[in-house]
């Protein structure tokens, strides 16, 4: 503020430094921001577009919209709508009707291999696991995915939001296409490898 900065300015900050910071902590650091500051982030790093902003302005002086800081904690069918009963707090619950309920928490990603059948099935063979923050899967540095056995030397990679243990944010488009990029590249360098190796080998 006294250099006359937005606050905004200093998130898209953090955001291109995130993965150089984000590799420098153990991984209980990694933990503690999971735990506690993810929300934090998260609320400040999606920031919504002005006129999405706008058109929920107009709606909370309209009556249209209300913002509500509670959880869902039940969601019925009624005559008239949607009935979601909310959890305001310990003792305090309250019930709207609306047309619909539309999720927007974020990919459920620690859930991936009781959803996904493939997943399921890639960690039944040991060549995926869960990472240890909670936040997907487990990949080393060069996005390799880390098997059971806690090798990642298999050519299967893991790219985008799954690898976020590893490489921070990834949930952005510029983060994700840069990480696309990444994966890409190591893939590519891997079977020039394996090429090379091979080209070595009928020499010989």
């Amino acid at each position: 503020e006294a250099q006359g900065a937005p606050w905004q300015r200093v998130l898209d900050a953090v955001r291109t430094q995130g993965p150089a910071i984000w590799a420098a902590l153990p991984v209980s650091e990694r933990r503690r921001v999971v735990r506690r500051l993810r929300p934090f982030w998260d609320v400040h790093r999606f920031r919504v577009a002005p006129q999405v902003e706008a058109a929920i302005t107009r709606g909370a002086v309209s009556g249209k919209v209300r913002i509500f800081k509670a959880e869902p904690v039940k969601v019925e069918a009624g005559e008239t709508g949607v009935a979601v009963t909310l959890r305001l707090g310990p003792d305090r619950f309250e019930v709207v009707t609306v047309d619909a309920v539309v999720l927007a928490t974020g990919p459920a990603h620690r859930s991936l291999l009781e959803a996904d059948a493939f997943a399921r099935g890639l960690a039944e063979l040991g060549l995926i696991t869960l990472d240890e923050v909670g936040l997907g899967l487990a990949a080393d540095p060069r996005s390799r995915a880390i098997g059971a056995d806690g090798a990642s030397d298999r050519p299967l990679w893991i790219a985008g939001p799954l690898a976020r243990a590893a490489f921070g944010e990834l949930m952005g488009l510029p983060e994700v296409s840069r990480h696309g990029e990444f994966v890409a590249r190591e893939v590519i360098r891997r079977f020039l490898d394996d090429a090379y190796d091979d080209e070595r080998l009928t020499a010989a």
